[in-house]
Protein backbone atom coordinates (compact mmCIF):
# COMPACT_ATOMS: atom_id res chain seq x y z
CA UNK A 1 0.00 0.00 0.00
CA UNK A 2 1.94 3.52 -1.29
CA UNK A 3 1.96 6.15 1.37
CA UNK A 4 2.99 9.74 1.62
CA UNK A 5 4.73 11.30 4.10
CA UNK A 6 2.81 14.35 6.06
CA UNK A 7 4.45 15.06 9.48
CA UNK A 8 5.34 14.61 13.33
CA UNK A 9 3.30 16.38 16.02
CA UNK A 10 4.37 16.09 19.96
CA UNK A 11 7.71 15.16 21.38
CA UNK A 12 7.32 11.96 22.52
CA UNK A 13 9.93 9.60 23.54
CA UNK A 14 10.29 6.10 22.50
CA UNK A 15 10.18 3.57 23.65
CA UNK A 16 8.77 4.51 27.75
CA UNK A 17 6.72 7.04 25.92
CA UNK A 18 5.05 4.99 23.15
CA UNK A 19 1.20 5.32 24.28
CA UNK A 20 2.18 9.32 24.62
CA UNK A 21 3.71 9.32 21.00
CA UNK A 22 0.44 7.41 19.66
CA UNK A 23 -1.68 9.84 21.54
CA UNK A 24 -0.06 12.82 19.98
CA UNK A 25 -0.13 11.70 16.22
CA UNK A 26 -3.84 10.65 16.87
CA UNK A 27 -4.35 14.40 17.82
CA UNK A 28 -2.86 15.47 15.40
CA UNK A 29 -4.91 13.22 12.65
CA UNK A 30 -7.98 14.55 14.22
CA UNK A 31 -6.80 17.91 13.79
CA UNK A 32 -6.62 17.35 10.28
CA UNK A 33 -9.51 16.26 9.22
CA UNK A 34 -11.35 18.86 10.82
CA UNK A 35 -9.02 21.52 9.12
CA UNK A 36 -8.56 19.69 6.19
CA UNK A 37 -11.07 17.32 5.44
CA UNK A 38 -11.62 13.39 4.87
CA UNK A 39 -9.24 12.07 2.78
CA UNK A 40 -9.56 11.81 -0.68
CA UNK A 41 -11.86 8.63 -2.30
CA UNK A 42 -9.36 5.61 -1.27
CA UNK A 43 -7.00 7.30 0.92
CA UNK A 44 -6.43 7.13 4.29
CA UNK A 45 -4.51 9.08 7.38
CA UNK A 46 -2.64 6.99 9.71
CA UNK A 47 0.30 6.38 11.91
CA UNK A 48 2.84 4.96 9.90
CA UNK A 49 6.15 3.50 11.93
CA UNK A 50 9.50 3.66 11.57
CA UNK A 51 12.34 0.87 12.54
CA UNK A 52 15.39 3.04 13.17
CA UNK A 53 18.70 1.57 14.44
CA UNK A 54 17.80 3.81 17.21
CA UNK A 55 14.76 2.38 18.14
CA UNK A 56 11.26 3.16 16.53
CA UNK A 57 9.27 6.37 15.36
CA UNK A 58 6.06 7.31 14.25
CA UNK A 59 4.97 9.92 11.54
CA UNK A 60 1.52 11.03 10.19
CA UNK A 61 1.30 9.91 6.65
CA UNK A 62 -1.40 9.06 3.74
CA UNK A 63 -1.87 5.59 2.51
CA UNK A 64 -4.14 4.69 -0.60
CA UNK A 65 -4.71 1.39 -2.21
CA UNK A 66 -4.12 2.17 -5.70
CA UNK A 67 -0.07 2.05 -6.26
CA UNK A 68 -1.31 3.20 -9.84
CA UNK A 69 -2.86 6.42 -8.62
CA UNK A 70 -1.14 9.70 -8.39
CA UNK A 71 -0.24 11.04 -4.81
CA UNK A 72 -2.72 13.30 -3.78
CA UNK A 73 -0.32 16.30 -3.53
CA UNK A 74 -2.87 19.30 -2.77
CA UNK A 75 -4.43 17.32 0.17
CA UNK A 76 -1.08 16.42 1.11
CA UNK A 77 0.23 19.60 0.97
CA UNK A 78 -2.58 21.16 2.97
CA UNK A 79 -2.07 18.59 5.52
CA UNK A 80 1.74 19.18 5.92
CA UNK A 81 0.74 23.14 6.41
CA UNK A 82 -1.86 22.25 8.95
CA UNK A 83 0.04 19.85 10.74
CA UNK A 84 3.25 22.36 10.76
CA UNK A 85 0.80 24.57 12.68
CA UNK A 86 -0.77 22.41 14.74
CA UNK A 87 2.32 20.78 16.45
CA UNK A 88 3.66 24.65 16.69
CA UNK A 89 0.66 25.81 18.64
CA UNK A 90 0.82 23.28 20.88
CA UNK A 91 2.82 23.31 24.59
CA UNK A 92 3.74 19.66 24.03
CA UNK A 93 5.95 19.67 27.56
CA UNK A 94 2.90 21.61 29.41
CA UNK A 95 0.45 18.83 28.76
CA UNK A 96 2.92 15.81 28.99
CA UNK A 97 0.82 13.05 30.84
CA UNK A 98 4.25 12.56 33.18
CA UNK A 99 4.25 16.32 33.89
CA UNK A 100 0.56 16.05 34.45
CA UNK A 101 0.61 13.27 36.94
CA UNK A 102 3.46 14.64 38.56
CA UNK A 103 1.33 17.31 39.67
CA UNK A 104 -1.19 15.48 41.05
CA UNK A 105 1.77 13.63 43.07
CA UNK A 106 2.48 17.20 44.27
CA UNK A 107 -1.16 17.63 45.38
CA UNK A 108 -1.41 14.41 47.34
CA UNK A 109 1.33 15.04 49.71
CA UNK A 110 0.58 18.43 50.36
CA UNK A 111 -2.47 17.28 51.27
CA UNK A 112 -1.26 14.61 53.04
CA UNK A 113 1.20 17.01 54.82
CA UNK A 114 -2.16 19.54 55.61
CA UNK A 115 -3.93 16.18 57.57
CA UNK A 116 -0.69 15.46 59.56
CA UNK A 117 -0.42 19.25 60.62
CA UNK A 118 -4.32 19.39 61.54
Amino acid sequence: MPWEHIGNCGYAQVPHEREWMECCMELGIVYLRHVCGDPPPGCEIDIMWYEHELGNYATIGLLWGDPQTDVPWEYVNRCETALAAFHEAVSWSEINPTTIQGLFETDKTDKDEEGESS
